[in-house]
């Protein structure tokens, strides 16, 4: 396996250990980025969209953890 498979894997195990109102609350950041991007006047560029998803998902593993005690 290559790292990025096992960082995929690994991710996708995170989300799986969600409960819901920890996904709703992620889908919920999500979904106000791209409405600021949609909506907004232009000054949100799509790479800062792109930063800014992949920060909320760099969050995912610490939900995890805290939510099964092991941080």
């Amino acid at each position: 396996m290559n790292q990025e498979t096992t960082e995929l894997d690994s991710m996708l195990q995170h989300i799986n250990q969600l409960n819901e109102e920890d996904a709703k609350a992620f889908l919920k950041l999500i979904y106000a980025r791209l409405n600021i991007y949609e909506k907004g006047n232009g000054n949100y560029l799509a790479e800062k969209l792109i930063k800014d998803i992949s920060d909320v998902f760099t969050k995912i593993p610490e939900a995890t953890q805290i939510r099964v005690g092991k941080k």
